[in-house]
């Protein structure tokens, strides 16, 4: 038989597990009741975070506007305005009296009763597309966030519905005949006749774009080479490097002659009446009306190499036009995080801008030589040479095709004997250097 301290043993371990799982569910229950006083507190803490910014709405801030007068003569006085806004004050005046017609009656509206005037929307416009940070932005002018993004889409769209800042491909043979007779003047001795056009694709870097607007392959984007998500860009510029056609037209993994064959200019290049022709490097394909250079063991030729020197000097229009694109309108030296819709708008623009730039230098007698052109251009990391730009790089080749006016270039170039210039051998050497370029 158990003795009566077996038994007041027993008892006292049983009580001590009731008393063991009761002090459990009493901690349960605090932790419990701690957490839901947490979330209480959490959700008390966005209601009146939440009331706050609705009560912030309500009462919304009064941006003090910059004074447009004052701005514009502390700039004159620095000589800063065209450093600033990428054209001289009288370039600036003309495009707002431009593009007024359209921004003036869509003034953007802010917390404050003072519109925001025509002058001060191309300013922000023109800003924001020289690289310029939005927050920088909207102190420096006295408007909301949302108001400076609505003057940036007003400038766009206007620039883009402005009939006299289109880009227009020429149509008539008067236009053939003066452009090639522009051409001729950059040629040493006058020796290319018949160009019309310099042609070349560039990357514009983007963000990886999404599923749906990419046609569910945003693969087809991403460039290889440069390692990055990019557009296409393909466009034709004349002797002064003012662009005569500029298409937004392919993913960036796309070719640049399958991306021309997709522009609209297209066939309308197979169409030239005979002596006209483009000028561009190896990744087209030559014809009798798109000029390209020899490449690889070709160019071991000394007349084929004395062609290629030639023909650089025209090819070499529309790098420079790329460069001074990229340099003036620093947005495009960044990825671009919009859609690709609004992406290809702000391409335009800025090529839109970049003719008209060129326009007013030209009115104002302001036009640079090539040296300092090529000062000018601000190189972009990645670019081969020191390149203003991202050029489309593809793998050395020599595209299937013929042409009877390369031939008869080259006859004329042995019957003269000319050779390439000697101060020209060096740069010739430091492109033979890097692989996949011409």
């Amino acid at each position: 038989m158990p003795s009566p301290f077996d038994l007041l043993d027993d008892n006292d371990d049983d009580s001590s597990d009731l008393d063991f799982f009761f002090l459990c569910h009493l901690a349960k229950e605090a932790e419990e009741k701690e957490h839901s006083s947490k979330r209480q507190r959490r959700r008390c803490k966005r209601q009146l975070q939440s009331s706050e910014r609705r009560r912030q709405r309500r009462h919304k801030w009064h941006h003090e506007r910059i004074s447009w007068q004052s701005h514009v003569k502390k700039l004159n006085h620095e000589i800063a305005f065209e450093k600033t806004y990428r054209m001289s004050h009288r370039a600036f005046k003309k495009l707002t009296s431009m593009l007024e017609i359209q921004i003036a009656g869509n003034y953007s509206k802010c917390g404050t009763s003072e519109p925001i005037i025509p002058e001060i929307v191309v300013a922000i416009g023109l800003r924001w597309l020289a690289g310029g940070s939005y927050i920088d932005i909207r102190h420096a002018y006295g408007c909301s966030i949302a108001s400076l993004y609505r003057c940036r889409d007003l400038f766009i769209d206007a620039v883009l519905n402005c009939e006299e800042l289109e880009i227009i491909f020429p149509k008539e043979k008067e236009e053939f005949i003066k452009l090639a007779s522009s051409f001729e003047c950059k040629s040493s001795e006058g020796m290319m006749r018949g160009c019309v056009g310099a042609i070349d694709g560039f990357l514009a870097t983007i963000n990886r774009p999404t599923i749906v607007e990419s046609g569910n392959n945003p693969g087809s984007f991403f460039s290889g080479h440069y390692m990055t998500y990019g557009i296409n860009v393909q466009a034709v510029c004349d002797a002064d490097s003012r662009f005569i056609y500029f298409g937004v037209i392919a993913p960036g993994k796309c070719s640049d002659q399958v991306a021309f064959e997709r522009t609209s200019i297209f066939d309308r290049v197979a169409a030239f009446n005979t002596g006209f022709y483009l000028v561009g490097d190896a990744a087209y394909t030559l014809s009798d009306v798109m000029l390209v250079p020899f490449v690889g063991s070709q160019r071991d030729d000394p007349t084929q190499d004395t062609f290629n020197f030639f023909l650089s000097q025209l090819r070499i229009r529309i790098e420079m036009a790329f460069g001074l694109l990229q340099t003036k309108w620093c947005v495009l030296k960044k990825n671009l995080s919009t859609s690709l819709e609004t992406s290809a708008r702000i391409l335009d623009s800025c090529a839109r801008l970049h003719n008209y730039v060129i326009n007013e230098k030209i009115i104002d007698n302001e036009i640079m030589d090539d040296n300092q052109i090529l000062t000018e251009i601000i190189p972009v990391s990645l670019s081969p040479l020191g390149w203003g730009y991202l050029p489309t790089v593809e793998p050395l080749c020599i595209l299937p095709g013929s042409s009877v006016m390369r031939d008869v270039i080259l006859t004329r170039l042995q019957t003269l004997g000319v050779k390439r210039p000697p101060v020209n051998i060096e740069r010739r050497r430091k492109e033979l250097h890097e692989i996949n370029l011409m």
